[in-house]
């Protein structure tokens, strides 16, 4: 394995980390996720809005996981 490909699997640990961690403080604790940019912070979107992006989320998660499984 060379560098460039150990940064990638590293990036992909991360974030599927990061996922995994926000999908399941939605489903445990019924939080929601902030989307946020420094000039707007705090903002709440609609209950549909939520939705798609926890599936978003989820798909993306899959996603960076076979990526991740076909660097080994």
């Amino acid at each position: 394995m060379n560098i460039e490909t150990l940064n990638k699997a590293d990036m992909l640990m991360k974030d599927i980390k990061y996922i995994e961690e926000q999908l399941e403080e939605v489903k445990n604790y019924h939080h929601y996720i902030i989307v946020s940019t420094p000039d707007l912070q705090n903002c709440c979107y609609s209950y549909r809005f939520q939705t798609e992006l926890k599936e978003w989320l989820s798909t993306k998660k899959e996603e960076y996981q076979k990526e991740f499984d076909g660097l080994v």
